[in-house]
């Protein structure tokens, strides 16, 4: 008979790249959104892995996506690590146990700190907020969009840090997401 642990250490050694980030964007506090997901993981790809050749955000119909990100989370969801219902992705128990394992295990300290610090300085922007701004400092993910001019629209109206979103510097931006400083939307 295997041993949980036995289990969990299997199903950890099997983890592809984009599971692991999968893994670290979902977590205990509140299911994520396949939106929130998916900007999470580009702001991530944005700031560190576009140099690299990492995983893959194209222009689609809601702006930045990655087949390789939604790959993963039906994986997960397949596997029992995570459950899907209209909240969003949220860990199951043994999904618990297998995200403690790599946050204590992986090699990669780096990265788990790294998203960390984007899901702290968004976690009060509501979803459609966050689709806002990829749209709106990474435009090249959305020329395919089907819902650009929406987006367009609630930009041109929003503040973040007391600021119009028009004139907040895309460096002060990517200096919140990569030091975990909350972004405040309002004036």
């Amino acid at each position: 008979m295997v041993s949980e642990q036995e289990m969990i250490d299997s199903d950890y050694d099997d983890l592809s790249d984009s599971d692991i980030i999968v893994l670290l964007i979902v977590d205990e506090k509140r299911p994520v959104l396949k939106t929130r997901l998916q900007k999470i993981s580009l702001l991530y790809h944005e700031l560190y892995e576009k140099t690299t050749g990492g995983t893959d955000h194209n222009a689609y119909f809601f702006g930045g996506y990655s087949d390789d990100i939604d790959e993963s989370a039906v994986n997960l969801t397949d596997m029992g690590i995570l459950e899907e219902n209209k909240n969003g992705y949220a860990l199951t128990e043994y999904g618990r146990k297998l995200r403690q394992y790599i946050l204590d295990e992986y090699e990669d300290e780096e990265q788990i700190k790294e998203i960390e610090n984007i899901k702290s300085a968004t976690a009060s922007i509501p979803d459609r907020n966050l689709v806002g701004l990829t749209y709106h400092f990474y435009d090249e993910t959305i020329k395919n969009s089907t819902i650009v001019d929406s987006v367009r629209k609630l930009n041109e109206s929003s503040y973040y840090d007391g600021m119009l979103l028009r004139d907040y510097p895309k460096e002060d931006f990517e200096s919140k997401l990569r030091t975990g400083t909350q972004i405040r939307r309002g004036s």
